[in-house]
C-alpha cells in the first residue's frame, strides 16, 4: 500500500506542472496576439526597442517556465533535484531581468544587485560543475 503522504505529493506536483503549462501557455498565447496586434498596425509603433525588450523578456519567462516544469519532472520521476538545473533557471530569471530592465529611469541599487545575483548565482554553478565530474549543466546537478 502506498503511503498518503506520497500520494498527496504526486497529486501536488500534477497540479504544479498543469498550472505551469497553463501558464505558458496563457503567455504564449498573449504573446502572439500582442506581435499580431503591432505587425497588423504598423503605424501604431511608438518605440520599437521597448516592445521588442518587453517580447523577449516574454519569451524568456516562457523558457523560465519550460525549464521549471522540467525540474518538477525530473524530481516526480527521479525524486532528485537537479541543483545545475535549478542554478541555470534562477540565471535565466535574472538575466532576463537584466534585459527588460529600464536603465534610463531605474534604480542604481536594483542594478547592483542584480549584478550580484549574476555574480553570485555564477559562482555557485561554476563550484557546482566543478564539484560534480562530467556535470551535464541542461540538465545535471548534484542528486
Amino acid at each position: 500500500m502506498r503511503n498518503p503522504l506520497d500520494i498527496y505529493k504526486q497529486v501536488l506536483i500534477y497540479i504544479l506542472i498543469l498550472l505551469l503549462c497553463a501558464l505558458a501557455a496563457f503567455l504564449v498565447i498573449g504573446l502572439v496576439y500582442a506581435m499580431g496586434e503591432r505587425i497588423a498596425n504598423p503605424l501604431d509603433i511608438v518605440d520599437v526597442r521597448e516592445s521588442i525588450l518587453k517580447y523577449i523578456g516574454e519569451i524568456l519567462l516562457v523558457i523560465i517556465i519550460i525549464e521549471l516544469i522540467d525540474t518538477i519532472v525530473v524530481y516526480w520521476k527521479e525524486h532528485v533535484v537537479r541543483v545545475g538545473a535549478v542554478l541555470l533557471v534562477a540565471l535565466t530569471a535574472v538575466a532576463r531581468e537584466l534585459i527588460v530592465f529600464d536603465y534610463h529611469d531605474g534604480n542604481v541599487g536594483m542594478l547592483m544587485a542584480t549584478a550580484l545575483a549574476v555574480i553570485s548565482l555564477a559562482g555557485a554553478l561554476f563550484l557546482v560543475a566543478r564539484s560534480v565530474k562530467d556535470m551535464d549543466l541542461r540538465g545535471g546537478g548534484v542528486d
